[in-house]
């Protein structure tokens, strides 16, 4: 597997290998296995540099500039989608917290009401009494004034 000279190795993410990380050897047999495994992920990465290579070898100088052209694109397309897509989250949680205040706000003009109307029930009272306060000035012996005291 030479790689052709006019092809520049193309260096991709490599994605985390099970592998890796540390591995508890407890007998010969893990570390047997673990070799195999090792052996079997080695072979397939090199599988994987081989068809990518062949496919790029493929592509012409043109389309390679029209691919790179292509993935610029999408990286900035990409990005411009991220940095919306952060600002309609903060604009949601402005929103939300905007429809809570709203709910306090239509909890306490519910409350605003209630007391509205205990106002004018109050100011109904204070009205009768004040009649009543008339009549008495007025009949302080009568027994109107003794029929609304009951």
């Amino acid at each position: 597997m030479d790689r052709p000279s006019s092809v520049p190795c193309m260096s991709l993410p490599r994605p985390p290998s099970p592998y890796s990380g540390k591995v508890p050897l407890n007998s010969t047999d893990d570390v047997s296995k673990h070799v195999s495994d090792m052996k079997k992920e080695n072979f397939s990465l090199k599988l994987k540099i081989y068809y990518l290579e062949t496919t790029l070898s493929k592509v012409s100088g043109a389309e390679k500039f029209d691919v790179l052209t292509e993935n610029v694109q999408l990286k900035v397309e990409n990005e411009s989608i991220l940095k919306e897509l952060a600002t309609n989250k903060e604009l949601l949680i402005k929103a939300s917290s905007l429809v809570d205040s709203l709910s306090a706000n239509q909890g306490s003009a519910q409350n605003e009401a209630g007391l509205m109307q205990e106002n004018s029930e109050l100011q109904k009272l204070i009205s009768n009494l004040e009649q009543v306060n008339l009549i008495r000035q007025k009949f302080p012996n009568h027994a109107v004034y003794m029929s609304t005291l009951s």
